[in-house]
């Protein structure tokens, strides 16, 4: 099946994916280790393959892998609210996403 024939969200193909990456702060722009991060699908037509949720690491940087489309990405740390950003990830861009904790 051509990609023009696969169904969007279908995540039969690696090269449908994209790299998210991002930072996580804290109020005084310092990065913060092991902030919880999970991602939600928020359009219409959802992926089935979604890669699990991850830890950030020393220096506060995390990735992860999605398909295009529109995703809520969490921080979520101990004694802290959580933090969300709304990306849309295009077919063939990296998105660079910043979390901040106050």
């Amino acid at each position: 099946m051509s990609s023009a024939e696969r169904p969007k969200g279908s995540g039969e193909s690696k090269s449908d994916r994209v790299r998210v990456s991002g930072k996580v702060l804290d109020s005084d722009g310092e990065p913060v280790e092991g902030v919880f991060i999970r991602q939600e699908y928020v359009g219409d037509d959802p992926p089935l393959l979604l890669e699990g949720a991850i830890f950030s690491g020393s220096n506060g940087q995390w990735s992860l892998v999605l398909e295009p489309g529109d995703w809520n990405i969490y921080g979520s740390l101990e004694g802290e609210e959580t933090s969300v950003e709304s990306v849309n990830v295009g077919e063939r861009e990296i998105v660079d996403v910043e979390l901040r904790f106050s």
